[in-house]
């Protein structure tokens, strides 16, 4: 009888890592609220209720083998109760820590793992809320504690004038922040590494990451920031998932600097200041490079420990640049149609792969696809993401044809 694995969420992570299950014999479950989601769409096998319906989240957890999830707004309350009956991986009490921003920087510096300089920021009246920024001082991010991502629940501070309006909003009374201090940020990179239940640990090669408007734009591997920097960062990686006891993934997204900040825990590698600002137990945006990029993809290195088969190092498949570029939804709504035009694809050999969603509905900001592509060097990479990604935006032309 096949192995069945419960994924917690229907989205894009959560399809390609049923993907990889399903190649390695498993009967994959997966329970997302919406029937619409990509991997309910897809998959024979899956439940849609709601997340606070803990009577069927009971009944999936015990209709499988072992469970994992592909985000991090479930409420880790409930899967401490669930995971009694069935395995999760990562377990919960990482949940617990990573899906809130405050947890996650008090883990950090508990453990004295690199950080930017942060202050617990509890939304009150305007004299208060005037106090403690000008307490903690600008410029800064204020970031809400829980939810929030691509950029949501965050606000920069960055003069008077934008602390007052933040201070000022009656909407967010009550709301728990954290304040970050601003940093001059040179490179954004991630590393995620994977630990197995038997001690297994590999690392994927170490990815730059380039923002829009606070969402991921591209993702290029192999980073160009020094290998001293990047033998810091895996370390550091292996060191959080371990303190985290970590069975499963995590990512570790970092911050680097080349100027010193204000927080004293800080790791300084040839003058590269390196600071851990944020961990995704699961499959993250960045690794999808790694199914083009390595021998292993980051979704079958979760796939085995899942499956309980060796992990075996992942290794990048050649000496060139790979890089990621997603897709969101004003590509589609810059086409004027509900389906894609990939026909410009004919124009970009460089472009190895693009995967569709499959979300009913494309909105502006949201991931619908990816595109993975291969360049000689760094700056070829960022001018394919570019180049190509305009191109598909570009309405196709409306063929003429006669009535003769």
């Amino acid at each position: 009888m096949a192995k069945r694995i419960g994924i917690l969420g229907g989205g894009q992570l959560g399809l390609l890592l049923a993907q990889s299950l399903i190649r390695l014999g498993a009967e994959v479950h997966v329970f997302d609220p919406d029937a619409q989601s990509p991997a309910c769409q897809m998959l024979a096998h899956s439940s849609s209720f709601a997340w606070s319906n803990e009577e069927e989240l009971s009944k999936f957890f015990e209709g499988c083998d072992c469970l994992t999830y592909e985000f991090e707004n479930v409420e880790s309350e409930l899967l401490f109760r669930l995971e009694k009956q069935k395995p999760l991986y990562p377990a919960a009490n990482v949940l617990r820590v990573t899906q809130n921003r405050l947890s996650e920087k008090r883990f950090l510096n508990n453990l004295r793992l690199p950080h930017v300089h942060f202050a617990h920021f509890k939304y009150e009246d305007l004299a208060s809320n005037r106090r403690r920024i000008q307490e903690f001082g600008l410029p800064c991010l204020a970031k809400t504690t829980f939810g929030g991502y691509d950029g949501k629940g965050q606000y920069f501070l960055q003069t008077p004038e934008d602390a007052e309006n933040f201070a000022n909003q009656p909407n967010l009374q009550g709301v728990d922040f954290i304040l970050e201090e601003a940093i001059q940020i040179a490179a954004e990179v991630s590393c995620i590494v994977a630990h197995s239940k038997h001690g297994q640990e590999i690392a994927f090669p170490v990815m730059e990451n380039i923002h829009h408007e606070q969402i991921l734009d591209l993702t290029i591997v192999p980073s160009v920031v020094p290998l001293a920097v990047q033998v810091e960062l895996i370390k550091l990686a292996h060191e959080a998932a371990r303190r985290l006891n970590v069975v499963g993934l995590l990512t570790v997204e970092f911050f680097l600097s080349r100027q010193r900040p204000r927080t004293v825990n800080v790791a300084d590698i040839e003058g590269w200041y390196i600071m851990i600002n944020e961990f995704a137990p699961r499959p993250h945006n960045s690794g999808h490079v790694t199914m083009k990029a390595c021998d292993i993809s980051q979704f079958d290195a979760l796939a085995r420990i899942l499956m309980d088969v060796p992990l075996t190092k992942p290794s990048l498949v050649s000496d060139d640049i790979y890089f990621m570029g997603n897709l969101l939804g004003d590509v589609w709504i810059g086409q004027q149609r509900n389906e894609l035009d990939l026909s410009p694809l004919k124009h970009f050999p460089s472009i190895k792969d693009v995967v569709i969603y499959g979300k009913k509905e494309a909105r502006s900001k949201r991931k619908m696809g990816h595109f993975v592509g291969q360049a000689l060097n760094y700056e070829q990479a960022i001018a394919d993401v570019h180049e190509f990604r305009e191109a598909l935006s570009v309405p196709p032309k409306v063929t003429q044809h006669s009535n003769r």
